[in-house]
């Protein structure tokens, strides 16, 4: 027998939790199946083959992956790959600093809130909030926004609607797509 099964078809990749990739594909019907063959960015995944039609990679590295399958029959011929299908991890969380106010310090009327809520790629959202600082019980969200930004303002503040004297901290949250 020297003629290969056909290629596996439909090939789809899913992200699975933080870490993992699942793999799922059409199965191929030819008479001496003998499994599948995983490939990422080229190279083979599996050691055994995969008698199934799907395929757990798991803890997989940040970047975009690419992946294809092939099948394999009894004798040992080979089919041309599937369908390649390219999926992005990316567990780098966004940038996330404030600038200004300084921590500690005493501000009084409007007050520009400078830092930075930055993902290079695939940035969500920010959201700034005030917090009392004795409780750290949430006091308002002084902005949110979708717009990333880099050294940039948040928000203006009016301190004026407080008490004078009281505490307060600023906390700073960012979000990206993966």
């Amino acid at each position: 027998d020297s003629t290969a099964p056909a290629a596996p078809i439909q090939l789809v990749a899913h992200r699975q939790g933080e870490s993992d990739v699942t793999l799922d594909w059409q199965n191929t019907q030819v008479p001496d199946f003998a499994g599948y063959q995983v490939y990422r960015d080229g190279a083979k995944l599996n050691a055994a083959l995969i008698p199934g039609r799907s395929y757990l990679d798991a803890a997989v590295p940040n970047g975009t992956l690419r992946y294809e399958v092939t099948a394999l029959d009894l004798a040992g011929n080979e089919s041309t790959r599937s369908n390649a299908v390219t999926i992005v991890i990316d567990r780098t969380p966004p940038d996330v600093d404030l600038l200004a106010p300084a921590d500690q310090s005493t501000v009084y009327g409007l007050v520009d809130i400078i830092g930075t809520a930055f993902s290079e790629s695939d940035f969500d959202r920010y959201k700034l909030s005030l917090l009392d600082a004795n409780s750290q019980a949430l006091v308002s969200v002084l902005a949110e926004s979708s717009a990333s930004a880099r050294a940039g303002s948040l928000a203006m503040w009016d301190t004026r609607a407080h008490a004078e004297g009281a505490s307060f901290r600023l906390l700073l949250e960012a979000w990206d797509q993966n």
